[in-house]
């Protein structure tokens, strides 16, 4: 019926083999240990101008780091020892420089390998704990955290180039250390095998730490821009900056002395480009925290470029003035030049390009709290979702879902949105995102009574499954008890096992009717306690609560006031997932007694079945719409709408849909309630001809068979011409000393016209369709769906008489002629409306029969059954009393 995971947003809604299903479960339990220990809320309880000197102090000393990477100790450049002091000065906010100083590099390389190895075997020793579900020690967890924030931030570079020049020197030979200042025996920094394999192996866990830490502590929620300095659109720059900082760093030490050109070039062009990224995609929201990182790129290229231009030149002084007395000017100048040009600059909304571009121009409508427009927003996003040019990933949906969670405060909304997959390209960091975002959203929406349903549906469901597997396992129990051979341990096995599962399912019966206090709940737990357990006291006192539930509930009018009332209702859970879009995932018994079949039959269907050809044009793409641009609204009709059942007639009803979510899953929950009235319908075209009809319109027409699709109404009723008819209008005839009413309506259905026929027999009906004949057609109707109240008060105050002969004016006739009246009166056969009468009392009363002895034979085997449990459940009371 419903998915059983909850973690369905890494399964989608396929079916998945057994290493899908390990597969998966591996990346939800990496997912948990990582957003323990990677939190995004580092900043919390810091006001914004401490966040913004943090910032600026951490990313000047990365900068230095990066700008001290630019040169070596030695470069072949006239006057460079000139500017050592310069040059050494730079150097000390790299750590491994200040390592080389003080002549500890061994200490230096055996201290970041112990942290890195101790951060691996703690973070193995938290996986293991996740899949046995054991609490985690706080404190590791926050010691653990800090290492990862150091080690990925201020000691990342440093780290990296110290873990190169072992691996380097461990694996090569080398005369000199050209990387580091003073005089090293490159010997005394080879380690044989242990600098050849565990670096690497470092190199890369520091590398996955970073990337990792990069993507899970960046926070999404625009909501927050004004709280935490570092809320971020997206973390595309950021990973960029990240490689460039790798790239760079082991560059460096491989091939930066030898091909200093090539190196130069490369990631003088690189940091450039990356500036540039963040000036066109402004990733922050805060445009104080992208001034930051654009100066940081600033001023790595402008070291890079003066270090290319004094080595072209072959002049230290260049490179000295570049940097000494250029790059404070150069950052004061970029700053003011990103905060007043480009962060206010104005960007009109467009959905035909990258989605980082579009969401760069909305964003001064994300961030906006007093926007009274709010919906034009969701248009937005249904334009750029619904454009194919445009390449999309979770990133589109998660901007989506934080505007329905922090600007509409809408949580059920939110989680709608959170359900689209259409057209989306899995990346790493959107499914990371998405992970965080349902975390975010609250796990239950208690406004909302469609959620609290399908909850309700998806826990029963689980609930029964477990009763299932209680029956099987008896059943189990019972036959080895009664087989000629018995054994043992089997049964020893099977008692324990019939026991334990039978005191779980009593306490998933208990929080389940704890939580969602259903009449059917209560039904199945008494059932269980008198027929199973043997617990009378128990049941009969479950039995009172029920009474009285049932007594509250028969004074409620509120549709939403308990989930009790969908049963009133014929229900359907129709997919709005996209590879099963449409398709009912649930129904109740009044809704498989309306579609005219068994519910095992109808579940697994397509809704499009049931829908009237004349009203399924289009269906599914107005559905697809409907979900896409879905707001906070519902689909409510109270007049006249059509199902087609399983047989292929017409049911005449109201309906109500609504969206809905639920562990990823998104879903159209209808609702159907028949209307009540004896008049018969059928669907015609503008020239007569009969598309569909209700189930005994044929016999009203005279018609020999049921089937009379594609015929000609004018075939049954002659000289009877639809296009001479009035809309609305009743053409009253003489059927049997009896009036019938034929009334030809017209429903405007966007670009088409639906054109209804209608036979109405019942003489209060057609003296409502009498009254409402010169009123719209809305209101006209309303006139027809009135209680039974109004419908007394208006026959009996009526001053019309319809069935006086006087009164013919009222009688609108399709010709003037009195003769061509009588000659419609005469051609419509009574006898097999006769006949169909009887016919259809036999019917009802053979069905009725047959239902009562279905009903008994049920019954019959079910009162079987529930003993042959008791007498099992009795073996083993009795077995488990000998095994004492």
């Amino acid at each position: 019926m419903l998915s059983d995971n909850p973690a369905e947003i890494l399964e989608g809604s396929k079916k998945l083999n057994y290493q899908e299903k390990l597969l998966n479960k591996w990346k939800i339990h990496i997912f948990k240990l990582f957003r323990k220990i990677f939190k995004s809320e580092y900043s919390k309880g810091f006001s914004m101008n401490t966040q913004l000197l943090v910032e600026i102090f951490i990313n000047t000393l990365l900068s230095f780091q990066m700008i001290a990477l630019a040169w070596y100790p030695d470069m072949d450049i006239s006057e460079w020892n000139r500017y050592t002091s310069f040059w050494k000065f730079v150097s000390c906010f790299n750590l491994i420089n200040v390592c080389s100083f003080f002549g500890i590099m061994d200490l230096c390389f055996y201290f970041i390998a112990s942290i890195l190895m101790l951060c691996f075997g703690a973070l193995l020793l938290m996986l293991v704990n996740e899949f046995t579900e054991l609490k985690i020690p706080k404190l590791l967890v926050k010691i653990l955290r800090i290492l990862f924030l150091v080690w990925t931030t201020l000691l990342y570079v440093p780290s990296l180039i110290e873990l190169s020049i072992v691996f380097k020197y461990s694996t090569f030979n080398y005369d000199k250390v050209c990387e580091l200042y003073g005089s090293h025996d490159p010997s005394l920094l080879a380690y044989g095998v242990l600098g050849t394999l565990v670096s690497p192996i470092l190199i890369f866990f520091l590398i996955f730490l970073a990337f990792f830490q990069e993507l899970f502590t960046a926070d999404t929620r625009h909501g927050l821009w004004r709280k935490i300095l570092t809320v971020r659109a997206h973390s595309s720059v950021d990973v960029k900056l990240l490689i460039f900082k790798t790239a760079m760093s082991i560059s460096y030490v491989s091939f930066g002395n030898t091909e200093p050109i090539r190196f130069l070039v490369t990631f003088t062009i690189a940091s450039f480009w990356i500036f540039l990224e963040f000036l066109r995609k402004w990733p922050y929201y805060n445009k104080f925290e992208n001034c930051i990182k654009s100066c940081e790129m600033f001023s790595v290229c402008l070291s890079l470029f003066s270090v290319m231009l004094g080595k072209a030149m072959d002049n230290a002084g260049i490179i000295f003035m570049l940097n000494f007395f250029m790059q404070p000017i150069s950052a004061i100048i970029v700053s003011w030049f990103l905060i007043t040009k480009i962060a206010n600059k104005k960007h009109s909304v467009v959905n035909d390009s990258n989605q980082y571009e579009f969401e760069r121009s909305i964003r001064h409508l994300l961030c906006n709290k007093e926007l009274e427009d709010k919906a034009q927003v969701i248009n937005y996003f249904s334009g750029c979702y619904t454009n194919k040019t445009i390449i999309k990933d979770k990133l589109l949906v998660i901007w989506e879902v934080n505007f329905c969670s922090f600007s509409l405060k809408n949580q059920k909304l939110a989680r709608i949105k959170l359900t689209k997959k259409k057209s989306i390209v899995p990346t790493l960091e959107g499914t990371i995102q998405e992970l965080k975002a349902i975390k975010i959203i609250d796990k239950r929406d208690y406004s909302s009574t469609d959620s609290l349903y399908i909850e309700y549906l998806e826990e029963l469901k689980n609930t029964k499954a477990h009763d299932f597997e209680v029956c099987c396992t008896l059943l189990d129990l019972g036959s080895e008890l009664s087989a000629s051979i018995p054994q043992y341990k089997k049964i020893h096995f099977l008692a324990i096992k019939s026991c334990t599962l039978l005191l779980e399912l009593k306490d998933f019966y208990g929080k389940l009717i704890a939580k969602h206090k259903h009449l059917e709940l209560y039904d199945l737990y008494i059932t269980f306690l008198q027929n199973i357990l043997g617990e009378f006291d128990q049941a009969s006192s479950m039995s009172r609560l029920k009474a009285s539930i049932n007594h509250q509930l028969s004074f409620t009018t509120i549709y939403d006031s308990n989930i009790s009332s969908f049963e009133d209702s014929g229900i359907l859970l129709v997919s709005a997932n996209e590879n099963s879009f449409g398709t009912i995932a649930y129904i109740n018994s009044k809704a498989s007694q309306l579609l005219k079949g068994t519910i095992s039959d109808l579940v697994g269907t397509d809704l499009h079945d049931y829908i009237p050809s004349v009203f399924s044009i289009d269906h599914y793409f107005i559905m697809k719409k409907f979900f896409i641009e879905y707001i906070d609204k519902e689909i409510a009709h109270q007049g006249q709408f059509f199902i087609q059942n399983s047989l292929g007639y017409l049911v005449e009803c109201r309906f109500r849909i609504s969206l809905s979510a639920f562990h990823n899953n998104a879903y159209f929950l209808v609702s159907i309630s028949p209307i009540t009235t004896c008049r018969q319908l059928a669907l015609i075209s503008e020239e007569g001809v009969i598309y569909n009809c209700t189930e005994i319109f044929s016999h009203y027409i005279g018609a020999s068979t049921t089937n009379i699709k594609n015929l000609c109404i004018s075939d049954f009723i002659p000289h009877l011409d639809i296009s001479e008819m009035k809309p609305f209008e009743p053409l009253i005839i003489k059927k049997n000393e009896k009036n019938l009413a034929i009334v030809h309506t017209v429903k405007e259905l966007r670009t088409k016209t639906i054109h209804m026929l209608l036979i109405i027999h019942d003489e209060k009906e057609i003296n409502l369709w009498k009254v409402g004949k010169d009123i719209s057609q809305i209101e006209y109707f309303k006139k027809i769906e009135l209680s039974q109240k109004d419908l007394e008060k208006i026959t009996q105050s009526s001053t019309f008489d319809f069935l006086d002969t006087k009164n013919q004016e009222f009688i609108p006739l399709i010709s003037t002629s009195q003769e061509k009246q009588e000659e419609i009166n005469m051609l419509i056969d009574e006898k097999p409306s006769k006949k169909y009468n009887n016919l259809n009392k036999t019917e009802e009363k053979s069905k009725q029969i047959s239902v009562t002895n279905t009903k008994t034979t049920v019954a019959s085997k079910h009162i079987e059954a529930l003993s042959r449990k008791m007498k099992i459940f009795q073996k083993i009371l009795l077995l488990s009393v000998i095994i004492t």
